[in-house]
């Protein structure tokens, strides 16, 4: 039997186990490792489920994720702004905004390129888990579900 080796596995086996790691090996690991591993953890349904509670408790050491998201990104500065435009970006409109945004309980601002399938239910979620929440900032089309739509 031939040796086989990781970056030849077929891509729908690549997409079903990087759909089960985290977000940081996400970010971080997956994509630095070949090429195949790369396209692979492009692909949308990598990022369908964004989970950013293990990057904010504190036990976990922010700024080693911070230092290393700058320097394998090439970015100068990082903010969460960024690291949540570039998750949401990689996942090409397939991540479940409304489940992260429920989250983020202390949220105030929501800035958004575009305006997602679930945007009704984004508001919702807003309404029901963010309470300090007082600017939302959105761009596409507004159909009449949204424009309805109410906090």
């Amino acid at each position: 039997m031939e040796d086989r080796k990781w970056e030849d596995l077929e891509m729908d086996c690549l997409l079903n186990v990087f759909g089960r790691l985290s977000l940081e090996d996400m970010v971080l690991g997956v994509p630095f490792v070949c090429r195949s591993w790369y396209k692979a953890s492009t692909n949308p349904l990598c990022w369908q489920v964004l989970n950013f509670i293990p990057l904010c408790h504190l036990e976990w050491d922010a700024s080693l994720f911070e230092e290393r998201f700058m320097r394998e990104y090439r970015v100068q500065k990082y903010s969460f702004t960024g690291l949540l435009k570039f998750v949401v970006t990689r996942s090409r409109g397939s991540a479940v905004v409304a489940e992260l945004v429920g989250k983020l309980k202390h949220l105030e601002i929501l800035l958004l390129e575009v305006i997602p399938d679930s945007f009704t239910e984004i508001l919702q979620v807003i309404s029901n888990h963010c309470k300090n929440f007082v600017n939302l900032k959105a761009s596409g089309w507004v159909d009449d579900n949204v424009a309805s739509a109410r906090i």
